[in-house]
């Protein structure tokens, strides 16, 4: 049985459970929930996936600008908590990967930095097209791990989020970008050990999983479930 840590999300967790477990009978859904605080159960986990959710306090990442477009109510109770489950899973070599703020968290956590807001630094619109996630395309590192997963070096991702990666962790790399210029995915610079760290800005859990985006949900999934059998 495969024991994964999901971080509790306050928006639209329900979506994250469902994808994890759909098709899979070998898999334990272990909430690392930062209200419980129970961190702890982390070293029962095979792997760690870090949902999306609201934005990140600007301190985590040494910006002192708390009013900008869409800032929300931070909560820096989960920030902290989610810190430091990327800083243990980081050191004991187990499975990542995050999702939209997830991958904003691991190069937070990793000594990385924000924009802000996209739209105000000059980028596109990324945000959802009011309920609905928009749709954009991106090109893929043919050098990467996510390339050999998906096997394609560009496609389509859904894209509901107003910020991105300003500059990078000094142990991450991207690898993966939109037609704007902005961070899609990331991966470690340089430690072939790890056996799975990823963080895409996009949400595979909202994807319909059909042919056309399996690459970037269903594969990258499979992906992540054998880095965790076998770490």
């Amino acid at each position: 049985m495969i024991k994964i840590g999901l971080t509790k999300s306050e928006i639209a967790f329900h979506n994250y459970p469902q994808w994890v477990l759909q098709g899979r009978d070998d898999v334990e859904l272990i909430i690392l929930d930062y209200e419980k605080n129970n961190l702890k159960d982390l070293h029962k986990c095979d792997g760690l996936i870090l949902s999306g959710g609201v934005d990140i306090h600007p301190s985590y990442y040494k910006e002192e600008r708390l009013t900008y477009p869409f800032a929300p109510k931070f909560d820096k109770q989960r920030d902290e908590f989610e810190v430091d489950a990327v800083l243990m899973a980081f050191l004991k070599i187990i499975p990542i990967l995050g999702i939209c703020r997830g991958m904003q968290l691991m190069n937070v956590a990793l000594g990385g930095s924000l924009i802000q807001d996209l739209e105000e630094s000059g980028k596109v619109n990324h945000r959802k097209d009011q309920e609905n996630d928009r749709i954009h395309g991106i090109t893929i590192d043919q050098k990467s791990q996510l390339y050999e997963t998906a096997k394609m070096d560009n496609g389509q991702v859904n894209s509901a989020h107003h910020q991105g990666i300003h500059d990078l962790s000094a142990v991450l790399k991207g690898v993966a970008w939109s037609k704007d210029g902005v961070i899609e995915a990331v991966e470690l610079e340089n430690n072939p050990d790890f056996p799975f760290f990823l963080g895409v800005q996009w949400h595979p859990e909202r994807f319909n999983h059909d042919t056309y985006t399996k690459p970037f949900s269903t594969d990258i999934k499979k992906s992540f479930f054998n880095a965790c059998s076998i770490k």
